[in-house]
């Protein structure tokens, strides 16, 4: 992120928190904190930068999301919403996927809001809807090796219910699926 005073990581799950602050560990400036994301504390256009990562398609109320959005971020302040589409994803890539796609489908048989994911062109209609110009988008494929294990774990200790993810899986391996990236100001 270069140079930055605070960061601030917000989720409404704290397990969510839990899972991010292991994953980091220790940066100076960085802090969590248990929020919606539709209805913050902080005042009117606190953050230089917005990031929303892999979150897009957990908000049920997207309009009060880019209404937040909107309010918090500084004049000329950017917005960056990183997400893993639903395509665009092929070989071991498509594998985690797939794991995702499971569990937003497992998800919502408990009743927990969970939107099966948006593709790129799904993702910029949405922004663009709701006033963000975008000024760069791009497929990001991640490739650092020490991502994969824990997708190898979750696919290795699940049960026949996920047999379509392992033949995917033995049929073209794992890697971390693609992330849309797209930076953007507000109008």
């Amino acid at each position: 992120l270069g140079s930055y005073e605070e960061i601030i990581a917000i989720d409404i799950d704290e397990k969510a928190m839990e899972k991010g602050k292991a994953k980091l560990g220790e940066i100076p400036g960085l802090r969590f904190e248990k929020q919606d994301g539709c209805h913050t504390a902080y005042p009117d256009h606190s953050f230089d930068l917005i990031g929303i990562s892999n979150s897009l398609h957990h908000f049920p109320d997207l309009e009060a999301l880019f209404a937040e959005i909107r309010r918090l971020l500084a004049p000329g302040g950017t917005l960056v919403v990183n997400e893993m589409p639903r395509d665009r994803q092929e070989g071991a890539a498509a594998s985690h996927f797939l794991l995702h796609y499971w569990d937003c489908s497992v998800d919502t048989a408990r009743g927990v809001f969970h939107r099966k994911n948006y593709s790129c062109a799904e993702i910029l209609d949405i922004l663009k809807k709701h006033g963000v110009v975008v000024e760069k988008d791009f497929l990001d494929q991640p490739t650092d090796p020490q991502l994969v294990p824990p997708l190898i774990k979750r696919v290795e200790s699940m049960e026949e219910k996920l047999e379509k993810v392992r033949q995917h899986y033995n049929r073209y391996g794992m890697a971390r699926a693609n992330q849309y990236v797209v930076f953007g100001k507000m109008e």
